[in-house]
């Protein structure tokens, strides 16, 4: 196992750089699943539902918007926390955590990952204000989607719309669940760092006091 190197440091150029480095750090097995579970149980109530299309994408607009915010509110938290941490953090342990390969990647130093898991956490947060703040843009009443729905046929109109706002719960409401469950991934993070912070420190003061006895 080679050990990381200086010029690793700055090997991503860009985001996309990042992210394609990050693809390897996979969600853990339970967050997999509930997502997968959700995805299903978004599946069957769309399908069996007798709900008529006008009330589903009425409520699916209440909850994109509900999302929207919640996911605008901690994406401001999560910009704050990363800030502070890469700014004001132990350069120190940054060094230390540079040396360091990652038991599970080894071609990744443990600073990497922390950072790769901050960032990807992030993006993804932001791909999601993103993507809603444009669906609640065209999506809205009498807005672009709605436009193009009434060009269809009157015999193929109610399905075609049932399909769209269907898309549309099965896209969203997973996705938002998935950003709350990383959630606990970047707290757990968070909460390494800070012990793995400590554990630094208290290891240099006592090899401080080591070196002070010996002489």
């Amino acid at each position: 196992m080679d050990s990381p190197k200086l010029e690793d440091l700055t090997k991503e150029k860009n985001m996309w750089h990042i992210l394609w480095a990050a693809k390897c750090i996979h969600a853990p097995l339970w967050q997999q699943t509930l997502f997968f579970l959700c995805v299903v149980a978004v599946l069957i109530y769309v399908c069996l539902t007798d709900t008529d299309p006008a009330s589903l994408a009425v409520r699916l607009r209440s909850c994109l918007g509900l999302a929207f915010n919640s996911a605008v509110a901690l994406l401001g938290f999560l910009l704050a926390g990363f800030t502070f941490f890469a700014s004001f953090g132990d350069k120190s342990l940054f060094l230390h955590s540079a040396k360091r390969s990652h038991d599970k990647f080894n071609e990744m130093s443990w600073l990497k990952y922390f950072m790769f898991t901050f960032v990807k956490t992030i993006f993804l947060y932001f791909a999601f204000v993103i993507l809603s703040l444009f669906t609640l843009i065209v999506g809205s009443k009498d807005g672009p989607i709605s436009e193009m729905l009434r060009v269809v046929d009157d015999k193929w109109e109610p399905a075609f719309r049932h399909f769209v706002v269907s898309a549309g719960y099965v896209i969203f409401l997973p996705f938002f669940v998935f950003l709350l469950t990383i959630l606990s991934s970047f707290i757990y993070n968070v909460y390494h760092v800070t012990m793995l912070s400590i554990q630094w420190e208290w290891a240099k003061q006592d090899k401080e006091k080591y070196d002070h006895e010996g002489e």
